[in-house]
């Protein structure tokens, strides 16, 4: 049995941006990171995906780390006419398919993702 996956919005202790420098953001941001989601222990992945004024020539990439260190990585054209969502639903779709041979039933996996729609969708 599987449970539905939580989306987190926040990370905790980083209020309004014009009050934090881009480093404090970051430093807050990776300590999130190393506390809720430990290397050795969770499947990481980060994508983006993106397109030329949000509606053409899309791509998107994949960066993910294993529990044992090993990375993945992978970058792809989506075609001519692509939109930012669609891209950013393919850089999801294309890490878990990168992974799903290295998963088990007792993994845990994060994906950090800038695409809430998206996320909210899947």
């Amino acid at each position: 049995m599987y449970t539905l996956p939580k989306i987190v919005k926040e990370i905790e202790n980083i209020c309004a941006r014009a009050q934090l420098s881009e480093h404090e953001i970051m430093g807050l941001t990776n300590k999130h990171l190393d506390r809720k989601y430990p290397t050795g222990e969770w499947i990481i992945i980060y994508t983006d995906g993106s397109a030329t004024d949000a509606v053409r020539n899309g791509g998107g990439g994949v960066y993910a780390t294993l529990p044992d260190g090993t990375t993945l990585e992978r970058s792809f054209a989506c075609g001519r006419r692509c939109t930012n969502y669609k891209t950013e639903t393919e850089a999801i779709k294309e890490a878990l398919n990168m992974v799903n041979n290295k998963i088990s039933k007792t993994s845990k996996i994060v994906i950090l993702s800038d695409a809430r729609s998206v996320l909210q969708t899947l």
